[in-house]
């Protein structure tokens, strides 16, 4: 398997610098393919009546989650590094590699986080207990919108069970369960059992969520516990309120610089007009598949055309292909 670097980025806040740490994972024109892991999943009763509660994954999120306000995009943030100084201009970066100037303020603003640090031991019992609930539903007997908000409640909560079980920790990528060695991290672990059926991170979303349900969505509802990742959202998903949840989600995300971003090189700084380059997140690339394989870089910039508020949409209208942004793997817990 061919292998790319991922940045991830640490900030020394304190200095005004960003350094800059490679991180060898999956090469991204790879990504994750889209398989059905068994047929059994299929297998579903639309005449259920059947719901499952998610109170406790709720109480949970209500308490720990700090929901940040949306991107504000007519905020002009001015962040530098020791190779660029970069000013954005909602959505909109123009690089001067010739000078280094203003103070690094890091693209964490406007980013939901949780306070993991302030988790307390009854609220990681009552996590447990939902985890363990969840694992004895019979799937095959709920529908299939109830079996969707399922399987993204599962997977959402893991994720957080396994930060919070190995937390203090600077990345998700720490908690290395892996048994690729190409692929750091907890994904390929099977840590729940459903129907008698051991099952992975990997396998919710990439086995089971996308070649099920083939929105090209899920992958606003997933958070993987990285800042580089769709916001957890404050809400858990249920049959009749995932489509609203999704179309919310992709509209925070593409909305925000780390979802997309256009950049001019060498431009005057105070001038946004010109040919930009898109820089999209690497879940883009990740999963161009489920955006149409070989004419993904087209079907995405029609799909971020589609959630883009006024600030960003005129700034697509010129834009014919993508590059990868990289992703930020540090974890999306609440700074001191």
């Amino acid at each position: 398997m061919a292998i790319r670097q991922i940045i991830v980025g640490t900030a020394l806040a304190a200095l005004g610098v960003l350094y800059l740490t490679p991180v060898l994972l999956p090469d991204a024109e790879a990504g994750q393919k889209s398989m059905l892991l068994d047929e059994h999943w299929l297998a579903s009763d639309p005449d259920s009546k059947v719901t499952i509660e998610h109170d406790d994954w709720q109480a949970f999120l209500d308490t720990y989650l700090e929901v940040a306000p949306p991107y504000d995009p007519s905020l002009e943030v001015t962040y530098a590094n020791e190779r660029s100084n970069r000013r954005i201009f909602a959505n909109y970066e123009i690089h001067d590699q010739r000078e280094v100037v203003g103070k690094h303020q890091g693209r964490k603003e406007n980013l939901s986080r949780f306070d993991y640090g302030a988790v307390r031991a009854e609220d990681r019992v009552r996590l447990n207990n939902y985890l363990t609930r969840m694992q004895a539903v019979e799937l095959s007997k709920l529908n299939r919108d109830e079996q969707e908000a399922f399987w993204i409640n599962l997977y959402n909560a893991l994720v957080t069970k396994i930060v919070l079980d190995n937390y203090p920790i600077d990345s998700i990528l720490d908690v290395d369960l892996s048994d690729d060695p190409l692929r750091r991290g907890p994904w390929t672990a099977r840590l729940v059992t459903v129907e008698g059926r051991e099952l992975s991170l990997d396998n919710i979303a990439h086995n089971i969520l996308r070649p099920i349900w083939k929105d090209e969505r899920l992958i606003y509802a997933l958070s993987c516990g990285a800042l580089g990742c769709p916001e957890p959202i404050p809400t858990v998903f249920a049959a009749d309120t995932t489509d609203l949840l999704l179309e919310q989600a992709a509209t925070r995300f593409v909305n925000h610089p780390r979802g997309a971003s256009i950049r001019e090189i060498n431009k005057r700084r105070d001038s946004i007009n010109g040919d930009g380059r898109l820089y999209v997140s690497s879940l883009y690339t990740w999963y161009r598949e489920d955006f149409g394989g070989k004419r993904a870089d087209i079907n995405i910039i029609s799909h971020l055309r589609d959630y883009a508020d006024d600030h960003l949409l005129p700034m697509l209208e010129r834009a014919g292909e993508i590059d990868d942004e990289g992703f930020d793997w540090g974890l999306n817990d609440i700074e001191d």
